[in-house]
């Protein structure tokens, strides 16, 4: 026993510098050789339209000789799939007009390697990409489409929903988009109006067809319904005017849900809005804040949304002597912002005449408003109750009177008229657009016009065969 106490751990020793000098002999003595992958090209979107043959070809280079096999699958928002197999994808699509995850799975049947590619099936159909277009038809709203290739869907909605009827007097239509989703989520068109059975008609983008009415996003219905003035804000819901109140939908829940977007009660507060208002957010929505005109009092006021929409009204510093936006003493008649800074408003004034004015706010703190001048403008000649007006950049405004368009710089009070022929009729729509075009309509007719350095308004084209007077555009 003592002579296995004393030889035990030398022993143990021994045998561990052994296979230590063996692990370390082995250091780096093999090679591996990764298995050769297949280079398969897709492309990153398939857009296909609904009722058309979704077919997939992947470009596949492989030197080897090992056998491969290829499974497809799109996932569904349902959590459910759908799968093939085969070399290429072929199937009818009729998933819908929305964006699905797909994935591709090659799989090498001789050393049991998966490799993996995604991709993405963007369902559209013949309303993806197009204008959407509200007109007035003998004081009835009617709603087209312009085709890509700019064939016009006439009346569509009507043709679509023949036992509906959207608003009389329409006013606008909005395309309400969740900006802050990448991409972008368009969720629907609202068409509102003065009057009519419904004030306002909300509609599918994809079919047209009707999904709900303006009266029925409301938690509980005011005693009137009286839509002037609503905008989308970033996360894809109405806010805006209606009977003098000011009105946001609620983004408090998940935005798949029935009641998001719908209003609350409005905005609390001893006030009267005027139509015109300024909506202003930076990009991820944390700051979104308006800018509006309480009628009652004369004043510009302020609103945040802070979860909801809380109006503070004067509640600001104002930090210039031009005039005064508390106690401003005129009827606005309509106000701006560009570029997301400086401000225009125009007004009346006790006498009649037209006021210019120029401001700046700071309304996320710290809370300032900044007069910066009031002059009297001086073509009050052509401003009538039906101009329509429009800021672009470099703080030029265009606006509207009669069958001409305007394009005014107020840093030198330079007036210019465009150069479009409107065949004398009155323009009854202007409307700046992405691309930096200024659309403008007509009865029948809708114009895009050139407004770029240099150029005054010349015809690049134009719209023929709309019903009725033009109100309001959006693009898909």
């Amino acid at each position: 026993m003592p002579l296995r106490k004393t030889y035990l751990p030398i022993t143990l020793a021994l045998c561990s510098m052994l296979v230590l000098a063996a692990c370390y002999k082995d250091k780096g003595n093999y090679t591996y050789h990764k298995p050769d992958e297949p280079l398969i090209a897709l492309d990153s979107v398939y857009n296909v339209l609904i009722g058309d043959s979704l077919v997939i070809k992947p470009r596949v280079q492989y030197t080897g000789t090992d056998t491969f096999s290829y499974e497809w699958k799109i996932s569904l928002p349902d959590n459910t799939t759908r799968e093939f197999k085969g070399p290429e994808l072929h199937m009818l699509y009729g998933l819908g007009a929305a964006r699905y995850a797909g994935l591709l799975t090659a799989i090498n049947h001789n050393n049991g390697m998966h490799y993996f590619y995604p991709f993405v099936v963007s369902g559209e159909t013949v309303f993806s990409e197009g204008v959407a277009v509200l007109t007035a038809e003998n004081g009835k709203a009617q709603v087209s489409f312009i085709k890509a290739n700019g064939e016009v869907l006439s009346r569509i909605y009507q043709v679509i929903n023949p036992n509906d009827t959207l608003p009389d007097d329409p006013i606008q239509i909005i395309k309400a988009v969740e900006v802050i989703m990448e991409p972008d989520i368009t969720r629907c068109y609202w068409v509102l109006g003065k009057s009519g059975k419904y004030k306002g008609v909300q509609i599918d983008v994809n079919t047209f067809a009707r999904k709900g009415h303006f009266e029925d996003n409301f938690f509980d219905v005011p005693d009137t319904v009286a839509p002037q003035n609503f905008c989308s804000t970033i996360q894809g819901v109405l806010a805006g005017v209606s009977n003098g109140r000011m009105y946001a939908g609620t983004t408090s829940t998940w935005d798949q849900a029935p009641n998001f977007g719908m209003f609350g009660l409005d905005a609390a507060g001893d006030y009267t809005m005027h139509p015109s208002f300024i909506y202003n957010t930076d990009k991820q929505g944390s700051q979104q804040y308006f800018i509006g005109f309480d009628t009652k009092h004369s004043q510009f006021v302020r609103m945040n949304m802070y979860g909801g929409l809380v109006y503070f009204g004067p509640a600001y510093a104002v930090t210039g002597g031009a005039f005064n936006p508390i106690n401003l003493g005129m009827d606005l008649i309509t106000m701006m912002q560009i570029d997301g800074g400086n401000c225009f408003a125009f007004c009346k004034d006790a006498s009649g005449a037209v006021q210019e004015l120029k401001f700046s706010v700071e309304f996320n703190g710290p809370f300032n408003f900044n007069p910066i001048y009031q002059h009297t403008f001086a073509h009050p000649e052509l401003i009538t109750g039906n101009t329509k007006w429009i800021g672009a950049p470099g703080e030029i405004i265009y606006f509207t009177s009669n069958d001409k368009i305007y394009r005014y710089n107020p840093l030198n009070q330079d007036l210019r008229t465009l150069t479009a022929d409107m065949g004398g009729k009155a323009v009854t729509m202007i409307k700046l657009m992405e691309d930096g075009t200024l659309a403008a309509g007509t009865e029948n007719t809708l114009y895009y016009l050139n407004i770029s350095g240099g150029n005054t308004g010349t015809v690049l084209r134009k719209v023929e065969g709309l019903p009725g007077n033009v109100i309001d555009i959006v693009n898909r």
